[in-house]
């Protein structure tokens, strides 16, 4: 972003309002200067476009690693149910051998 900063208007009115013209000269270049160093370390447009394509592009890499994450999450998650389905059936295997020995037992 670049605009004209008018150092000759600004030496007429510190001349019309009584600085000397080295004085006035002076005071018009510390403003050019601070002006053109404050406008230096603005953002422009294009810096906030890229700024916003370099987030988007980290933003959408991690929710694809998010997605592969939760893909692997379900795949585990699918083995312990089927491993808790098996030990199920063996609890119930287990139970009914101890029940067949207890009745053998007390049923004499």
């Amino acid at each position: 972003m670049q605009t004209t900063f008018d150092t000759h208007m600004v030496v007429k009115r510190l001349q019309q309002t009584g600085f000397s013209v080295d004085q006035a000269e002076l005071l018009s270049d510390i403003f050019k200067t601070t002006r053109e160093e404050a406008l230096a370390s603005l953002a422009t447009k294009d810096d906030l476009k890229q700024l916003e394509n370099r987030l988007e592009s980290y933003i959408d890499k991690k929710i694809s690693q998010v997605d592969v994450k939760i893909e692997s999450l379900k795949g585990e998650f699918n083995l312990l149910k089927g491993e808790i389905g098996l030990l199920k059936w063996m609890f119930g295997v287990l139970v009914a051998g101890i029940v067949t020995i207890l009745v053998r037992l007390f049923a004499v």
